[in-house]
């Protein structure tokens, strides 16, 4: 969104392996944010994975920059040594953000993020912001105690609406809260910057 509205004459082409631009997110936001980006000169082709040798059949120049932006792809290998790796590469956690191992948590090693998924009745979470700095400010104030305790027991993820804010562009976007499109347009987009502002001045404290 920001390279359609800051470079309009750069063409920008987005080729994806699904069949719809934000997958998982609702149908009328998926909708709103394809229609942007068409109307904004963006081309799109889904249900493909082209390599550079195939960016001819696209129309384009072989001299193409080509950036592979998207997908999950886990890299733990350090963590191997803790036995907390699951099948997928992914760090097991508890609900404390506590690294497991399978003798149990390990009272001083904390994990979070992309890499990590719940070993306990939290069930997995979206790879999005809020559920990100959630998962963060429980595991830095469990170190905090970890390292200066305290008769306080550990705190734990507790579950939080889940709101997303996907920005087209400085002065458009689509709002999301638990699975339901809430907003669209300009309003959206000042809704993100002033989440983003808010947010940033509580970590600057």
């Amino acid at each position: 969104g920001e390279l359609a509205h800051f470079m309009p004459r750069l063409k920008v082409v987005v080729c994806s392996s699904c069949s719809t631009v934000l997958p998982g997110m609702p149908a009328r936001a998926q909708k709103y944010a394809e229609n942007w980006l068409t109307e904004n000169g963006v081309e799109i082709h889904f249900a493909s994975r082209p390599t550079q040798k195939d960016l001819a059949s696209l129309g384009l120049p072989s001299d193409t920059l080509m950036l592979d932006c998207t997908g999950v792809r886990i890299h733990c290998e350090f963590a191997k040594g803790l036995g907390c790796l699951d099948l997928t590469g992914q760090v097991r956690v508890d609900s404390s953000m506590r690294v497991l191992s399978a003798d149990g948590p390990y009272e001083h090693i904390f994990a979070a993020g992309d890499c990590i998924k719940f070993a306990s009745h939290m069930g997995p979470l979206p790879k999005e912001i809020g559920p990100a700095e959630a998962c963060a400010e429980v595991a830095a104030a469990n170190l905090l105690r970890a390292v200066s305790p305290t008769q306080e027991p550990p705190r734990e993820l507790q579950a939080t609406s889940r709101l997303v804010l996907c920005s087209l562009g400085p002065q458009d976007g689509v709002v999301m809260m638990n699975g339901y499109t809430v907003l669209r347009g300009w309003a959206a987009a000042k809704m993100k910057a002033w989440v983003e502002g808010t947010r940033m001045a509580q970590l600057r404290g």
